[in-house]
């Protein structure tokens, strides 16, 4: 007759077990372990109840549950409840322990898992309740032996949960006057998981562990039904509950085998089966990498182990808090966004060459998508023993210092809405290479607050003004911070060095900039100050060189900044200087001495290329424009001065080039034309052409006397309509340009002026000639470069245009 066991026995007596051949075997279990490829303990999962939709127990552990409680509170001394067989595998492995080795056997159990882990919580609470302090100690030596391996905080949890017994932080002397309503829910001021919560080793990270949940959601109801049944002394009766033991030693369990007979329960997700490869890698590189075991919550333990606790534990601990203000809390899937990101970031530094086309690589593609996780390889690829290391270092330092590494990894400017952190799964361009600065911070330094306050400071700086439209530009960025965060511990004193040599050519102008900012500052730091208000300020956002008075002076430089927050708002120009027929911008445009000078797009308004930016911070014209106006005393006299900006001639030598001076002065003092580029964003000027930043097509030609010419023929009653017609009302013929397509001369299907009903197509207006055509007729070119230094001539001109025009209309050609 083969023997059953209760819980206690399977692990303190010498077991009889069946083996594949119908024969018997005996063994002493040392340890009954959960493996890591089970699922997780689903006996104490909560379902929505059909009556009112409460979270209930699940029927299955409520139906066994039950069960248990009939058989260990009957009467009958020999009433038992048979628990069938529990499959497993037996596994002897040697251990060291206090410099000597001993053999442990290990049973594995692949069908049972969630029957045994009951009846460990059962023994557990009826014991903690029933047992005296020194029947207590002997529990705890018995369940110390039940491990549970899916995931680490499940391991520590029950280890902890045993230890419980042998103090007095849970109260188990239980109410027995606990009251019942008529739901039959107990009302009581006990409760067992309030209490396990409370206590200081628990933390908020196990309640992302589903075994741990369904642990606290079982031992809830044990304690119910223990109340509501009124147990006393059925500690002992806990041995009527019996099962088999079958062995499976001469099976191969693999990995395939456990998720056939869980295909029932929940599967491994994809974080369970990184991790456990992960391990597996790890412990596969111990000796090749030289990993020497680590302490870990007073243990020593192998690297892997080691390393996985700090994922299961503290690490898990931190991602949870990072979604403190999320709804939908899930740690798997922001720690591996993190992991892509910190591999990606290995990708580029290790990275030989230039960062051009980088980003169009294999393993690059695979870890900036962070593509679903489909096996360790890719990983494994990207992993190195200094990688490894190093991400253990980063992680302890975020969550030694997550709140204050939040806090000081702000931009200045930054709206408190849309906070910048280190873990969140999404990041901009710009914030995955701020991403790169901060690790690569926490893993070469030291942590202080200041000085990474400073560091990220600049490095904001420098990301805002890099225009990181690309991974091509965001990795060159990087490259840069790599080559500066060196000194990222005291990044003014590089900086401010002007000795040291900085080898990368990005952002030379920004790293200049950062330069004579770090200057003043070690000169004076009263600087740090006024800098950091007009830096916060929302447009200028860390660039506010074109602020800095010639003389260097601090009370020069705060009234600049005065003067250009009235000029100047999170937008660009401030509403005042854009509605009078955007004075602001025209007076800027006067300024140039050569329309070829003008390299930016032609704008007052915050944009995506933030042209306006890169003409306060480049452009000299620009800077000496604002460096003599911002000094002015008063707005009203910086006012007045954009004024006579606007009034007067153009700089433009008289005689080098006549059409270069005509155009700039349309530019800036017609302003139709300028109040028509800002409303239709066509404010890119180049060859003559004005144009929509990145369109191919709809540019404005506005070139020499041709306009001229089409604003005579609109004064005499010829109009515009389509594309042609670009002005409103009755002022059309005041607008003196015209359509054109992509760079080519007129397109007679772009551009139809007409006479009554009479309809005649304008085919090209050039330079040097006009061509004119009605129907199949072509009025012949008409040369006019007597028009090209004066204009005188322009009626003569149009006369004849309108004598060859009534001719052909008449039938006189």
């Amino acid at each position: 007759m083969v023997k059953k066991y209760s819980f206690k026995e399977f692990l303190t007596e010498n077991v009889e077990l069946i083996n594949s051949d119908d024969s018997t075997s005996n063994a002493k279990i040392d340890r009954l372990t959960i493996p890591m490829i089970q699922r997780d303990y689903a006996q104490g999962r909560k379902a929505h109840s059909g009556k009112n939709g409460q979270l209930i127990l699940n029927s299955t552990g409520q139906k066994f549950i039950n069960e248990v409680f009939s058989t260990i509170i009957h009467d009958a001394p020999d009433k038992q409840l048979e628990l069938d067989f529990v499959y497993g595998s037996i596994i002897t492995e040697k251990e060291e322990k206090n410099g000597s080795t001993t053999d442990v056997t290990y049973f594995n159990p692949l069908d049972g898992q969630q029957r045994l882990t009951t009846l460990f919580l059962m023994y557990w609470f009826i014991g903690g309740v029933e047992l005296n302090k020194d029947e207590r100690n002997a529990l705890s030596s018995i369940l110390k032996n039940f491990y549970y391996k899916t995931r680490t905080s499940s391991t520590v949890f029950c280890n902890k949960l045993v230890n419980e017994l042998n103090s007095s932080n849970i109260d188990f002397l239980l109410r027995t006057d606990a009251i019942f309503e008529d739901n039959k829910e107990l009302t009581t001021r006990v409760d067992i998981v309030t209490q396990i919560e409370n206590l200081s080793w628990f933390h908020d990270a196990y309640k992302l562990d589903p075994t741990v949940q369904a642990m606290l959601n079982m031992l809830e109801e044990i304690q119910r039904q223990y109340l509501k049944r009124e147990c006393k002394n059925v500690f002992a009766n806990l041995e009527r509950l019996k099962f088999y033991i079958l062995p499976l030693s001469n099976f191969d369990l693999t990995e395939d085998l456990y998720v056939k007979m869980n295909a029932r329960g929940k599967q491994l997700t994809n974080f369970e089966n990184f991790k456990a490869d992960f391990q597996h890698w790890i412990k596969s590189n111990i000796v090749k990498f030289d990993l020497n075991d680590q302490e870990y919550d007073g243990r020593i333990m192998p690297y892997d182990m080691f390393f996985i606790n700090k994922i299961d534990n503290e690490w898990s601990q931190c991602f949870w808090n990072a979604q403190k203000d999320s709804e939908d809390k899930n740690f798997d899937p922001l720690f591996m966004s993190f992991v892509y990101k910190y591999l990606l970031n290995e990708y580029i530094l290790n990275s030989s060459g230039t960062n051009k086309g980088l980003d169009k690589e294999s393993d690059f593609i695979l870890l900036s998508d962070e593509v679903d996780y489909s096996g360790f390889s890719l990983f494994e690829r990207n992993l190195t023993k200094d990688s490894l290391e190093n991400l253990l270092t980063l992680l302890d330092q975020i969550s030694a210092h997550y709140d204050d590494i939040i806090e000081v990894s702000q931009p200045c400017w930054a709206d408190s809405s849309a906070k910048f952190d280190v873990l969140k799964s999404k990041l901009t361009l710009q914030e995955r290479t701020v991403f790169c600065a901060l690790i690569m911070y926490l893993i070469k330094k030291n942590f202080d607050k200041t000085a990474l306050k400073t560091w990220l400071h600049v490095v904001w700086n420098i990301v805002e003004n890099a225009d990181i439209d690309s991974w091509s530009v965001a990795t060159g960025v990087i490259q840069l911070i790599m080559e500066l965060v060196e000194h990222s511990d005291d990044i003014y004193g590089l900086l401010a060095d002007y000795s040291s040599i900085i080898n990368s050519s990005q952002s030379k102008e920004t790293i200049a900039e950062e330069r004579k900012k770090a200057k003043l500052i070690r000169n004076n730091p009263d600087w740090a100050d006024v800098l950091l208000q007009a830096e916060s300020h929302p447009f200028f956002k860390g660039s506010v060189s074109f602020l800095i008075p010639n003389d260097n002076s601090i009370n020069g430089f705060i009234h600049n900044f005065e003067m250009a927050k009235l000029l100047f708002d999170a937008n660009g120009v401030s509403p005042k200087y854009q509605s009078d027929s955007h004075i602001l911008l025209r007076a800027l445009l006067s300024k140039y001495n050569s329309l070829t000078d003008i390299k930016y797009h032609i704008t007052d308004r915050k944009e995506k290329e933030n042209s306006l930016k890169k003409m306060l911070a480049f452009d000299p014209v620009v800077r000496a424009a604002f460096a003599e106006w911002l000094s002015l005393p008063t707005e009203a006299d910086i006012y007045n001065k954009l004024l006579e900006e606007i009034a007067k001639e153009s700089p433009i030598p008289v005689g080098v080039n006549d059409f270069d001076k005509k155009l700039h002065q349309l530019l800036y003092k017609t302003t139709d034309l300028v109040d028509w580029m800002q409303q239709h964003r066509a404010i890119r000027y180049k060859d003559n052409y004005i144009s929509r930043p990145s369109s191919s097509y709809d540019w404005i030609y506005v070139y020499g006397y041709s306009n001229e010419i089409i604003t005579e023929l609109i004064a005499r009653g010829w109009s515009c309509e389509n594309t042609c017609n670009i002005g409103e009302g009755p002022n059309k013929k005041d607008i003196p340009y015209y359509w054109s397509a992509a760079g080519r001369e007129i397109d007679v299907s772009k551009s139809i002026c007409y006479d009554g009903n009479t309809v005649l197509q304008r085919c090209s207006v050039g330079s040097e000639e006009i061509t004119l055509t009605v129907g199949d007729t072509i009025i012949e070119a008409l040369n006019y470069n007597e028009l090209v230094t004066d204009g005188s001539g322009v009626k003569n001109f149009v006369d004849d245009i309108e004598k060859k025009y009534n001719d052909i209309t008449r039938g006189g050609i």
